[in-house]
């Protein structure tokens, strides 16, 4: 049945009829709330009861902002670029500059998106916003802003120091801008427990030390602590960069076998430490990632060995939630997204195979739902997730090849074993596009948190490559 010239049928007849009476509703998606939310925010910051409620949300909305991991978040950003005028007039300019400099990274996002409703949205918001706090300083915060995109290099000299390079990637060409040499020759790092405003990098190196660096100022650490008897083979942090619930902190996995969880708050002691046990052969632990960080008590560590073995230990209730073997050295593990309820885990190995566990549901005896797939005929050095769509990832390979992937979820992804007990379903994987850039293993790769499909690469040949991704969003 059709209705008022519409080429949509009634979803449903009431007594009254009409085209109104289709009894039809779609749960809302957590955008669609959120893209409420921002309107709401906008009329109630006219109100000066509110205004300091109103000023207490704008971290959160900045936060919001940087959240590009779903279909739909172009439309989210619009509604923001249309409605910060508005909240800027509201709460008055001396409120709202406090907080201009969390937005103008999303609202430059917007102007260069392929949305034009969304970049329009970001020009006439940037255009508005000059006008009312004044050209001057809008002049200066953009100028502060730096749009650039940066990253760093660790590693070692022939001569046994320690080599610390910041390159910077601007109209298409790559410049060192800074070179440090340091006593001690770095394994690893990241900027996982660094707030935005600062980026600090934390650093393991080959005496077992973990050390936290400010970059405007690299001659001594900010955080020294003799974390590990041996080299700190892998490190990771959730909690800074607007990435996870809760305190920030750090993981490191050393060749001594220990798992070891930090405080940059707390010195000289590990707020967690897993050892072997009593007993237990000391195997030597080369890769370490967090997950589960979605609220302020959940959080997880997953470590993998040199023996196959990967385990994940659940730090709130400070026990092994789970451990497998895949045969081969564990060379890289990663979830898909840190700041969610555990969905998917990754992990690399020696013998040219992958793996993805469905993290969601976890059988009694059968543990998590795994799929396989073999590549690069080679040992699978890394694996990372494109911040933007957690379901498409990257592996590097020891025959210097990139693989481009894309995970896509059964129609059901929890089953029921023979005795009614729920299982997970494991998904597919398929190859998307690979490329071979060197002769020599890419041991390490890295996406930009900011620019979808830009990223870089390093490799055994002493190259560092600064790859672009096209078409992402196509897939």
């Amino acid at each position: 049945m059709y209705s008022c010239g519409s080429l949509a049928p009634k979803m449903g007849r009431g007594r009254d009829g009409g085209c109104m009476d289709h009894k039809f509703r779609k749960p809302p998606e957590p955008w669609e709330l959120a893209d409420g939310c921002v309107h709401l925010m906008a009329e109630l910051s006219h109100i000066a009861a509110l205004g300091s409620a109103i000023t207490k949300l704008m971290p959160l909305l900045a936060k919001a902002c940087s959240k590009r991991h779903y279909t739909h978040h172009l439309n989210f950003l619009e509604t923001v670029c249309k409605q910060l005028p508005n909240l800027a007039k509201g709460l008055g300019k001396r409120s709202f500059k406090l907080f201009l400099e969390s937005f103008l990274e999303p609202i430059c996002y917007s102007i260069e998106s392929d949305n034009i409703l969304t970049s329009t949205a970001g020009s006439q918001c940037l255009a508005e916003l000059t006008t009312f706090i004044g050209e001057g300083i809008m002049r200066g915060r953009i100028e502060q802003y730096d749009p650039r995109a940066k990253f760093v290099v660790l590693g070692n000299y022939a001569r046994g120091t320690g080599a610390l390079q910041v390159y910077e990637v601007s109209h298409g060409e790559l410049k060192c801008i800074t070179d440090v040499e340091k006593s001690k020759p770095f394994k690893c790092g990241t900027f996982g427990a660094s707030s935005l405003q600062n980026r600090h990098l934390a650093t393991g190196d080959f005496e077992g030390k973990l050390q936290i660096w400010n970059l405007e100022n690299l001659e001594l650490p900010l955080y020294s602590v003799k974390a590990h008897k041996e080299i700190i083979n892998s490190i990771d942090a959730v909690g800074g960069l607007g990435i996870g619930e809760g305190a920030p902190e750090i993981v490191t996995g050393s060749r001594d076998g220990t798992v070891k969880v930090w405080d940059p708050r707390q010195k000289n002691e590990p707020v967690a430490s897993m050892e072997p046990g009593e007993g237990e052969s000391k195997r030597d632990c080369w890769t370490v990632a967090f997950g589960h960080a979605h609220n302020a008590e959940d959080r997880c560590v997953a470590a993998g060995y040199d023996n196959g073995d990967i385990k994940l230990f659940d730090l709130k209730a400070m026990a092994l939630r789970w451990e497998t073997n895949i045969k081969n050295g564990v060379c890289c593990l990663e979830f898909d997204r840190k700041d969610i309820s555990m969905n998917k885990l990754a992990a690399t190995s020696l013998e040219s195979k992958f793996h993805i566990w469905d993290m969601r549901t976890q059988h009694p005896q059968k543990g998590f739902a795994c799929v396989t797939e073999k590549a690069h005929k080679s040992t699978v050095w890394a694996v990372r997730h494109l911040p933007q769509n957690r379901d498409i990832f990257m592996t590097t390979g020891g025959n210097g090849s990139l693989n481009l992937w894309k995970y896509s979820y059964p129609s059901n992804r929890v089953t029921k074993d023979g005795e009614g007990v729920a299982m997970g379903v494991a998904g597919t994987i398929n190859l998307q596009q690979n490329v071979t850039l060197s002769t020599q293993p890419i041991s390490s790769f890295d996406w930009s948190p900011d620019k979808e499909g830009l990223a870089v690469c390093s490799s055994f040949d002493q190259t560092v490559r600064v790859v672009i991704v096209t078409k992402l969003r196509t897939i």
